[in-house]
């Protein structure tokens, strides 16, 4: 598996699919990693069936990848710069773009920043104001030193959907938050969309995934309700995966 350098920290990147396909940058969720958000909820058989090269990355703090210590290593203009930097390193001047949660507001920022760069976007999971806005950093550092009840709903439950992941480090994680928390704390606005073509898909039932409608209404961009699927069951439905492959094959 290749490894990125970005400016010292080492970015784990995965591909699957024909090394001549159509390039697609595929960005997991808070607390995941690229096997447990995309390969392990099925969706290497439709990127590949559908002819793509997936770029599967690793964000630092994650998975695979470096976990330097500190949220200054975590501010959101260091995940931009390492996904800058795989394609750079791959040599891939432009690209699809498919996110799922933190993943897709980084996918949101990155299009913004380097619009060049960003072909389509699909975007699931998405909310225009972040759940880590919110988050009780104090509280999570206390959970992990101790077990002690977190009072915050937002910050439990991300602190318990990261602790069922095999491998998380939660001491990161809580340094991930509190490194892009104040950049995350302001809601995303149509008058600052992107200018890629724009897909959001979201469950029915994702109580942490919300305002994407009515954002997806003003902008004029695709919009992809999944009947019956919440914030972590999303991920995993046929729907979701037919309506990225469909829009990014435009």
């Amino acid at each position: 598996m290749p490894v990125v350098d970005s400016a010292g920290t080492p970015i784990a990147v995965e591909e699957i699919g024909p090394a001549d396909g159509r390039p697609v940058l595929v960005v997991h969720g808070f607390g995941s990693n690229r096997a447990a958000n995309w390969l392990d909820a099925g969706w290497a058989e439709p990127l590949t069936e559908a002819g793509f090269r997936a770029i599967l990355v690793d964000l630092r703090g994650h998975g695979e990848s470096g976990k330097p210590v500190g949220a200054e290593h975590y501010r959101q203009e260091c995940f931009i710069a390492d996904l800058i930097a795989v394609l750079d390193a791959l040599g891939l001047e432009r690209v699809g773009y498919l996110g799922y949660s933190f993943g897709a507001r980084l996918g949101w920022e990155l299009a913004l920043a380097h619009p060049e760069r960003i072909d389509r976007l699909v975007l699931g999971g998405f909310s225009l104001a972040s759940p880590m806005a919110s988050f009780d950093v104090e509280a999570a550092r206390a959970f992990i030193a101790s077990g002690a009840e977190i009072a915050e709903p937002g910050t439990a439950a991300l602190m318990r959907m990261a602790a069922l992941v095999p491998g998380a480090e939660l001491e990161r994680l809580v340094d991930v938050v509190e490194g892009v928390r104040d950049a995350e704390s302001a809601p995303v606005a149509a008058g600052t969309a992107p200018a890629a073509p724009l897909e959001i898909v979201v469950g029915e039932r994702d109580e942490i995934a919300t305002g994407a409608a009515a954002l997806a209404a003003e902008l004029g961009a695709e919009f992809v309700e999944l009947k019956a699927r919440s914030h972590t069951s999303a991920i995993t439905a046929r729907g979701f995966k037919e309506a990225a492959v469909g829009w990014l094959a435009r």
